[in-house]
């Protein structure tokens, strides 16, 4: 008599999810800067701030599930017609990201942020608590030609 042993899952546990709706230049730059950094060298680079929020949200019942309905409320509600979002099912943790074209810094994480709190907002969380904290990332996009 054998034993089968169990098969490890296939299903990853991070994942990066990309809007199919609306698209501006400088979120279509952030999309080749996270997937492959070395591509764009010696492209023409532009003035924006990538600027990457992670929350994250305890007692998700399906972290898989809950997460992606945060990421596509990030895509759909947000105001902001974002293009990306990180999902870390483990970690209960979404990156949202957002590349803006204003000067300052500060001003492109408030309206990232503000732009996350009006798709949390408007999304059923089905059991997942929101933590008031987050973190930041924050790349200048004329700096990334300098680090390549």
């Amino acid at each position: 008599m054998t034993s089968e042993s169990p098969t490890p899952t296939d299903t990853p546990t991070q994942w990066l999810m990309v809007s199919g709706g609306e698209t501006e230049p400088a979120d279509l730059r952030l999309y080749a800067q996270l997937s492959d950094p070395h591509t764009g060298h010696g492209t023409e680079t532009g003035s924006a701030w990538f600027i990457g929020i992670t929350r994250v949200f305890t007692g998700c019942p399906d972290p898989r599930a809950d997460l992606e309905r945060l990421a596509t409320s990030w895509f759909e509600r947000s105001g902001l017609t974002p293009l990306l979002a990180q999902v870390d099912a483990e970690a209960q943790a979404v990156t949202f990201w957002k590349a803006l074209e204003i000067r300052d810094a500060t001003e492109a994480i408030r309206l990232t942020v503000d732009g996350i709190t009006r798709a949390i907002e408007q999304t059923d969380l089905a059991g997942a608590i929101p933590h008031t904290g987050f973190s930041v990332e924050v790349i200048a996009e004329r700096d990334i030609d300098d680090e390549r």
